[in-house]
């Protein structure tokens, strides 16, 4: 059997994922529930660790598809969401393991019906209001819910929505949120139940936490990524911490916080590249006075025609593992890691 060794790896600090997970709670409070998105085997970080050192602190999952849940079922025993849509094919070993579908449509919410035994399907109830892919369109979102609420084995788990450019575009995103929200209001009111409402995953738990609704999505925020500069350390943003440091980037130390360190390793790559340049143009002053190759310690590249093939093979290694150093960042206790 083949043994491969890889030049590039990251190393998961699960203590450092748990930290996060708490820091989102105190942000959001105890009232909100977290469903932790660790769809893409947890976007590279590993998706049955990263969920079985978040099952203190998630009260659901969701997973893209149907293959993801079924891996994680064995790992896990709260609930799992299929944030995506399934495929028609699919429907029934949905309902069989007990997943709870993401529905856009009369027809997907008939058929889960149809194929529903003892037990009533929970199904996720999705809302477009503005993204475009997929959801039931806001406009019609009223009477499709009233019709599907009265399918006598489906039982609607939650409503959701959502936020294509919370990372982006502000006024967009709160006009969104505005719609979302009396749109609840009036489902509520007119179709009440015990449904739960969401919309807000990572950016949008950041930024426009005023009204979290009942379940949060945060995915990479685990693992100390915000795709928002202003919030490169969470804690100067919960409730009675000095915010005076706002908005201000910096190397992180070995205090810094979670967020700050690895948000700060997710946007290094502009950094290294300017070190790997200035190592480029070190060698060239090297060259120029010593009449040789300096090997810099980012493993800049010389000319090739200065080497021999042996000597290419060994700089192209050297490259490979320095750039296999940089990119495997190690977590600590108080820094998540980052792939």
């Amino acid at each position: 059997m083949t043994e491969y060794h890889y030049r590039c790896w990251a190393e998961i600090d699960r203590g450092a994922v748990r930290h996060n997970a708490a820091l989102i709670k105190k942000r959001l409070g105890p009232n909100v529930e977290i469903l932790a998105v660790v769809k893409a085997d947890a976007y590279g970080h590993g998706m049955i660790p990263v969920a079985q050192a978040l099952s203190k602190d998630a009260d659901l999952f969701g997973v893209a598809n149907l293959v993801e849940a079924i891996t994680l079922r064995a790992a896990v025993r709260q609930p799992i969401t299929l944030l995506g849509p399934a495929l028609p094919q699919e429907f029934g070993s949905i309902a069989e393991h007990g997943f709870i579908p993401s529905i856009s449509s009369w027809e997907e919410a008939d058929q889960f019906n149809r194929l529903a035994s003892n037990n009533k399907v929970l199904i996720n109830f999705k809302i477009d209001t503005g993204m475009g892919r997929m959801g039931v369109p806001a406009h019609q979102a009223m009477a499709l819910f009233k019709k599907v609420k009265a399918l006598p084995r489906v039982e609607i788990h939650s409503v959701s929505t959502h936020l294509p450019v919370s990372n982006e575009d502000e006024v967009f995103t709160r006009d969104q949120l505005r719609g979302f929200s009396a749109l609840v209001k009036q489902l509520r009111s007119e179709a009440p139940g015990n449904y739960k409402a969401h919309a807000l995953q990572t950016a949008g738990a950041l930024e426009f936490a005023d009204e979290p609704f009942d379940i949060v999505r945060p995915g990479m925020l685990f693992f100390g990524i915000s795709p928002l500069p202003q919030f490169q350390t969470l804690e100067a943003h919960l409730p009675g911490v000095d915010r005076s440091r706002r908005g201000r980037r910096q190397r992180p130390s070995a205090r810094s916080s979670a967020l700050d360190a690895s948000a700060w390793r997710r946007r290094g790559s502009r950094w290294r590249r300017a070190r790997r340049e200035a190592a480029s143009r070190r060698v060239s002053r090297s060259d120029r006075r010593l009449g040789r190759h300096r090997t810099a310690d980012l493993g800049s590249r010389p000319s090739a025609a200065s080497l021999g093939q042996g000597d290419r093979q060994t700089i192209q290694g050297a490259r490979a593992q320095s750039r296999g150093r940089s990119g495997g960042i190690r977590g600590r206790k108080l820094a998540a890691a980052d792939r």
